[in-house]
């Protein structure tokens, strides 16, 4: 019985001495921001559809 105390109080004071790894910390490296072409994305919540259903309303194209 106090070999498997023993162990088992070897193998808590590995865990923790194992978990405290003491690195330094590498700042961040901050890349340029890179350039996009500007688009318009159009989109629709679907989930109001209904709403509008209800009243009736109409849609229309520009064609």
């Amino acid at each position: 019985m106090k070999i498997k105390s023993l162990l088992f109080l070897m193998a808590a004071v590995l865990l923790t001495f194992s978990c405290c790894n003491k690195t330094e910390e590498k700042e961040p490296v901050i890349e340029d921001p890179v350039e996009t072409p500007l688009t318009f994305v159009r989109g629709v919540d679907l989930s109001f559809l209904p709403f509008p259903e209800s009243r009736q309303t109409k849609f229309f194209d520009k064609n």
